[in-house]
């Protein structure tokens, strides 16, 4: 299975466990393959759904889990049984905090952007408020003088 083939399946995983989330409500193959858009390659342009469609069938024949309607644009759904998902979901609810958002955020953002994170003069500026009002950024400029002139002062 490459790389694209297991992005398709952790949508389908996710599907299963949040089904009645807007983007899975009723997922068909054509919207899978929107999801994992630029992942799926075809000769001919505008044809992934039909790449999507193809794996789907192939998969589903030997995993009787994955459902694949007739339709012209199929439903498609996986049926997990005997797995019980709420210590799952508990556990990745302990995880789920603002602060940790943020940091994924920032991990995301620097491995897009190809920037090492540890350390840099970037993440400290990232750190840094970002001042809103006039008053506030004269204090933060007088601020940053007077941390540069006491840097800068040489004992007597």
């Amino acid at each position: 299975m490459c790389r694209n083939d297991n992005r398709l399946a952790k949508t389908l995983l996710m599907a299963a466990l949040v089904p009645e989330a807007r983007p899975f409500k009723g997922l068909t193959v054509k919207r899978l393959a929107h999801l994992n858009h630029g992942t799926i390659a075809s000769p001919i342009p505008g044809a992934e759904m039909q790449v999507v469609a193809q794996r789907l069938r192939d998969w589903a024949s030997q995993v009787g889990a994955l459902r694949l309607g007739e339709q012209a644009d199929p439903e498609v759904n996986i049926h997990l049984a005997g797995v019980d998902l709420q210590p799952i979901l508990a556990q990745a609810a302990e995880a789920d905090t603002a602060g940790a958002r943020k940091n994924a955020m920032r991990r995301l953002l620097f491995q897009a952007l190809e920037l090492d994170s540890e350390g840099t003069v970037v993440e400290g500026a990232m750190r840094a408020p970002i001042p809103s009002c006039p008053s506030t950024a004269r204090a933060a400029r007088a601020a940053s003088a007077t941390a540069t002139s006491a840097r800068w002062t040489t004992p007597r």
